[in-house]
């Protein structure tokens, strides 16, 4: 079994390849990861390089690799699986988290704690996930008209949340923020403290995305959306299976909850929190 990602320092990702290279092994799988963090511009020579051994399916936890690339695969009988990586038009099978709904529900929950001047952050990534958060998390708002300052650059981690609350909270009365992922949303909380003196959640709502373990660390307690590793791993497995029973079985795009961590960032969930 081939297993190609990027950036997997990063905790979702760390978390997602230990539990999905475990359930691989215990499977009877043996395992061949190649670490793409550095060839981002080259996918198509690590997945390339793959094929040269006798996998029996690749699986794309993050990164995406060139069409053509997938296409070589295929067309040596080697199933491609992505996680989170959207490819219309091609003959794999893909497994992702309801971004949009998650990002719904974000502007949901900072409309519902009162918040009228919401701000989303996200990086210069521009990914199918983060973009999806974010969208739906911008059409949410201007349903219920109310404006959203967007931040989109820097990389997809701390230092972006840090210097998008430094230049924002300055410049604007923001009291809402959804942050499209929980390294963002560290950053963010850090700065909007710590250097712009802002009260959370009394001042300023943050809610994340991911629910990575530092979002329970007591300095932060932040409210986010758990992508459920679990589910996304059980649901590779069954396409992993299925396909290899049955070749033929149709190509399908398998959509897992996230669900809602309710902790201490966000005005109204911090108060139910505490009642409970």
């Amino acid at each position: 079994m081939g297993l190609v990602g990027a950036d997997i320092h990063q905790p979702f990702h760390a978390e997602i390849l230990a539990m999905l290279s475990a359930t691989l092994l215990a499977d009877g799988f043996q395992c061949m990861l190649l670490n793409a963090s550095n060839a981002e511009h080259d996918m198509g020579a690590l997945i390339a390089r793959v094929l040269e051994y006798r996998v029996c399916a690749i699986v794309v936890m993050n990164g995406t690799p060139p069409s053509r690339i997938v296409r070589e695969a295929l067309s040596n009988g080697v199933p491609v699986i992505l996680v989170n990586k959207p490819m219309p038009g091609l003959a794999v099978d893909t497994v992702v988290t309801d971004h949009a709904a998650g990002g719904r529900a974000a502007a949901e929950h900072l409309l519902a704690a009162g918040c009228r001047h919401l701000a989303v952050v996200s990086s210069g990534a521009r990914t199918a996930s983060l973009e999806g958060r974010l969208d739906a998390f911008c059409k949410r708002a201007m349903q219920g008209r109310v404006p959203v300052r967007i931040w989109r650059q820097g990389p997809t981690d701390y230092s972006t949340g840090r210097e998008a609350a430094l230049v924002m909270l300055a410049e604007d009365a923001i009291d809402g923020a959804f942050c499209v992922t929980d390294l963002i949303a560290l950053g963010f909380l850090d700065a909007a403290r710590l250097d712009r003196g802002r009260r959370v959640p009394d001042d300023l709502s943050v809610i994340g995305f991911d629910d990575i373990p530092q979002a329970a660390w007591s300095a932060y307690q932040l409210t986010t959306f758990r992508q459920p590793v679990r589910l996304l791993t059980d649901q590779v497995m069954q396409v992993i299976r299925r396909r290899a029973e049955n070749p033929e079985t149709p190509h399908a795009v398998f959509t897992v909850p996230a669900s809602l961590v309710r902790r201490m960032t966000v005005r109204g969930l911090a108060a139910q929190e505490k009642s409970t």
